[in-house]
């Protein structure tokens, strides 16, 4: 069927028209989402996020006093919000939501920084392959890497923003609140680096051709150091200066991690739409001097979460989805010559495809309860762990609000499939890890069996399994009632 005769079946539909209509249909999809999120079960990484900002108010400094190989700006900003609300199993749910509204954000400055870019049209395309993306679905969750991706994207926009301004005082301004998205981003996460690099790059490249001045770049970079060098300064200050780099760098890179090309088509091929799109968008349709910047900009960050980070997980794609988005929007524009008709049916289309694909989830989850037994497990430890007790968890499956046996606190096991962090751990600290001796030194109220030796004669001799939980055991009465005493 040609644009003429598909003319004769679809009234006029003016670009202002597509926009409200594609409008409406997004925040549809994002409030399911939202419902969605309420019963989606919680991956190990957001219990050890939350349970990372509760140690922030109760076991001291992070790095030095406690084992964590992330940024920590999140965390610092979880702390108001757990002491706000208290430490219950809702208030995980509520972070949640927090993150899903900044999930929303993401969408909203991909939308903003395609228009700038492209064309409203090609915005509006943008978020739903964005949204439409299985692998940015890891941003709803409670992560640094949702917050980095923020930041970040709000420094491109307002980096383009710059380059665009011709007033002196709007442009410094922008420059500024560029640089400044830029730090927060790394200090969420230091996988910022990428970005940081590529808008380096851009920096200097824009500085070679003289469409920037070196004032310009030179407050770029006095701006980006200055919350990064306090930071520094304050953990040097607490003396976590050397765990510091061990942890988050030194750790990091001697993961065994490897290239696994296979895994990386694999999780691409969850998001094939984004994808086949974006493949053609980066070949045929990229025209402007800025549109190739981003382009540039999206394959750096796909090669650096491929091939540099060596692991596969789909969070590390996270900062290149949005600017592949963009690009897949742009040639999904392109081939249907800007006609508002057929991006009106290619809409609704993926828009009905994803929320059936949504509304079954929520069916499924509340029916098989998927999210009822870590509920269920997370209150039986709050519940039966008295405050101020110790739990061993090992490897964040349900320990939010209490003690930990030992520094080295989640991820407790040998022959990781793709690293080993405690040999690592240990080469790094010259400590050994026994978690049977941190088991006998602080007496946990529960235990999990993750990397226990159930034949162990501590394990034996103190605790009794769990009646209602095959993984949890607890400490026998008697003994329990005797360190009390």
């Amino acid at each position: 069927m040609n644009l003429n005769a598909l003319k004769n079946y679809f009234p006029e539909i003016s670009s202002r028209r597509f926009t409200q209509i594609g409008t409406s249909l997004i925040i549809l999809m994002v409030i399911l989402m939202g419902i969605v999120q309420i019963y989606a079960p919680f991956d190990q990484d957001e219990i050890e996020a939350v349970h990372t900002a509760w140690k922030v108010i109760h076991d001291g400094e992070i790095y030095r006093d406690f084992f964590q190989h992330h940024h920590p700006f999140l965390y610092y900003l979880l702390v108001p919000i757990i002491k706000f609300f208290g430490e219950v199993y809702h208030t995980l749910l509520i972070i949640r939501m927090i993150v899903f509204f900044q999930y929303f954000l993401i969408g909203l400055i991909t939308y903003l920084l395609a228009k700038k870019l492209f064309n409203a049209e090609t915005a509006i395309l943008s978020v739903y392959l964005l949204l439409t993306s299985v692998i940015f679905t890891k941003l709803l969750q409670i992560r640094p890497d949702g917050p980095q991706v923020l930041c970040g994207m709000i420094s491109l926009l307002f980096l383009f923003s710059f380059f665009e301004q011709q007033n002196k005082q709007k442009r410094c301004v922008q420059l500024i609140v560029s640089a400044l998205f830029l730090s927060l981003s790394f200090l969420f996460l230091q996988k910022a680096i990428f970005l940081m690099a590529a808008i380096g790059s851009i920096l200097l490249f824009q500085l070679y051709q003289r469409k920037v001045s070196f004032i310009e770049c030179a407050v770029f970079a006095i701006v980006f150091s200055l919350p990064v060098l306090i930071y520094f300064l304050y953990i040097w200050s607490i003396g976590a200066w050397d765990f510091y780099l061990k942890f988050n760098w030194l750790l990091n890179a001697m993961h065994t991690g490897r290239f696994l090309p296979f895994y990386t088509l694999q999780l691409l091929a969850m998001s094939q739409l984004l994808c086949a799109f974006y493949a053609i968008g980066i070949f045929y349709y990229l025209e402007s001097y800025y549109q190739k910047i981003i382009g540039w900009c999206s394959l750096w960050l796909l090669f650096a979460a491929i091939v540099i980070a060596r692991f596969s997980y789909a969070q590390y794609y996270a900062p290149a989805i949005p600017l592949m988005a963009m690009i897949a929007g742009y040639a999904l524009y392109k081939m249907c010559m800007g006609n508002t008709y057929k991006m009106l049916m290619i809409i609704f289309a993926l828009s009905w495809g994803s929320l059936i694909g949504n509304a079954y989830q929520v069916v499924k989850m509340v029916v098989k309860g998927i999210n009822r037994e870590p509920h269920e497990k997370i209150n039986f430890v709050l519940n039966n762990a008295p405050e101020g007790s110790s739990v061993y968890d090992g490897k964040s499956f349900f320990n939010l609000f209490r003690h930990d046996v030992d520094f080295f606190w989640f991820e407790a096991r040998m022959n990781h499939d793709k690293s080993d962090l405690i040999p690592i751990y240990e080469r790094l600290t010259g400590n050994n890890y026994d978690v049977h001796a941190a088991v006998e030194k602080y007496a946990p109220s529960i235990i999990s069996n993750y990397y226990v030796n159930l034949n162990n004669k501590i394990i034996v001799n103190s605790y009794d399994q769990s009646e209602k939980f095959d993984d949890l055991l607890i400490r026998k009465k008697e003994i329990f009632h005797g360190a009390a005493e």
